[in-house]
């Protein structure tokens, strides 16, 4: 069971659950309560906006890392949290106080405009961020892009655009636009959108809106490029070379998020941002729930000694990522592996399974309680493939299957709340 959280509780109260809402994206809302507030969007320090698919917080995490380094102070909105609300708003770098939240989300409830639990907290957010001095803010976009709650920052620094996923290879081609021209709908005319890597479809719906916006776009892949190299990492931008450290983050797939991160900062053109920052935010970035190893805890002790990581990824992409991170732990180091899967019933659960079920060998099914995917129906894809499962009520319990199953290496993923539960008596979230 998760430690109480106040302030999510209040939200909640005021605002209703912030999954389960289907009112459709609508930015108007947002406005209408911004406006109320005197408008805190145009009083926030150079900001820079993200939106797209997977590898959006650990991007933000490079990012404030490397500004950090350089010495810059640093306003954070970012989603979905592990453990208490309060971990997605950070204000000059540090997190927002639980009394704070619950003191702006009675302020809005007396506006009397009908918000959406997510739309609260960015009006939350951009309020808090231009009353607390910074030298730049980040802000990470929800499940959408061009009508999403975050879309209203009227003139970012830079737009940022992850991978976007396409969920399936044979996608058609309608949707493959409709969801390219929704998550870049974030881009603003005159401003640069720095982008991964993305599909030739995807690519060619960024141009056409680049061009009609006016908008220059640099592309990974093209204008600057990342890959891992025998102790370090090769980045290239434009015209300049670097070798940087390895990043802190693990998995292949944090490579490509760590470059991201490094050409936008050096698109801003801030001379701060030296070789010297990038080196030193590579190395110490940090983002909880991201592949992450647990060394202490209650949870550690039961693993008797097996390997213990926890992944908060949620998505059929998050899936992939996990995928391949798995197969370079086999190789670098055989153990026999078994994911324990907790699963929200969101659309793509089925999609995250079969990513991830072929790579280990064996799956406990854990149960999330409301909200979570039966374990009985994890456990039938997981057999449709042939890899021996389990199931169990509790995170607890799973781990002591995984045990008697006699795993070397466990990987619990599958959601934030499962990932919360695993790290509630590790070391803070701060």
């Amino acid at each position: 069971m998760l430690r109480d959280d106040p302030a999510a509780r209040k939200f909640e109260s005021l605002f209703g659950p912030e999954r389960g809402d289907d009112r459709p994206l609508e930015r108007s809302r947002v406005r209408k309560a911004l406006t109320a507030l005197n408008s805190p969007q145009w009083n926030m320090p150079p900001t820079f906006h993200i939106a797209g698919g997977a590898g959006k917080g650990s991007t933000i995490a490079f990012m404030r890392a490397i500004a950090e380094a350089a010495g810059l102070t640093v306003h954070v909105f970012s989603a979905p949290h592990l453990l208490h609300l309060r971990e997605r708003f950070r204000v000059a770098g540090a997190l927002a106080e639980t009394q704070q939240l619950i003191d702006l989300a009675e302020r809005l409830s007396y506006l009397r405009v009908d918000l959406t639990n997510f739309e609260a907290q960015v009006v939350c957010a951009f309020s808090l961020f231009a009353n607390s001095p910074a030298d730049i803010a980040f802000i990470e976009a929800g499940d959408g892009g061009r009508e999403d709650a975050t879309n209203v920052i009227p003139s970012p620094v830079a737009t940022i655009l992850t991978t976007i996923d396409l969920h399936e290879p044979d996608l058609p081609h309608d949707r493959v636009v409709e969801l390219a021209r929704d998550r870049s709908g974030i881009m603003k005319g005159g401003v640069p959108m720095v982008a991964a890597r993305q599909h030739e479809d995807v690519k060619l719906v960024l141009e056409q809106m680049a061009q009609r916006l006016g908008a220059p776009i640099l592309g990974g892949g093209a204008d600057w490029n990342a890959h891992a190299a025998v102790g370090s990492m090769s980045f290239h931008y434009l015209t300049r070379a670097l070798d940087l450290p390895p990043p802190a983050l693990v998995g292949a797939h944090q490579i490509d998020n760590a470059g991201l991160a490094a050409a936008t900062l050096l698109t801003w053109g801030d001379r701060r941002i030296t070789p010297l920052a990038l080196a030193t935010g590579m190395t110490s970035a940090q983002c909880r729930g991201r592949l992450e190893p647990i060394t202490s805890g209650g949870l550690h002790k039961l693993g008797a000694g097996a390997e213990l990581w926890v992944d908060c990824g949620q998505s059929a992409q998050a899936a992939s990522a996990l995928a391949l991170a798995l197969r370079d732990m086999a190789r670098r180091r055989p153990a026999r592996t078994v994911a324990v899967l907790g699963i929200e019933a969101r659309s793509g659960w089925r999609g995250f399974v079969e990513r991830v079920a072929p790579e280990v060998d064996a799956v406990v099914a854990a149960a999330l309680g409301p909200g979570g995917v039966d374990p009985s129906a994890i456990e039938e894809i997981v057999n449709e493939g042939g890899v021996a499962s389990a199931k169990t009520g509790t995170l607890r319990g799973a781990i002591s299957c995984a045990v008697e199953l006699g795993a070397g290496r466990i990987l619990i993923c599958g959601s934030c709340a499962l990932a919360g539960q695993a790290l509630q008596d590790t070391r803070p979230i701060n």
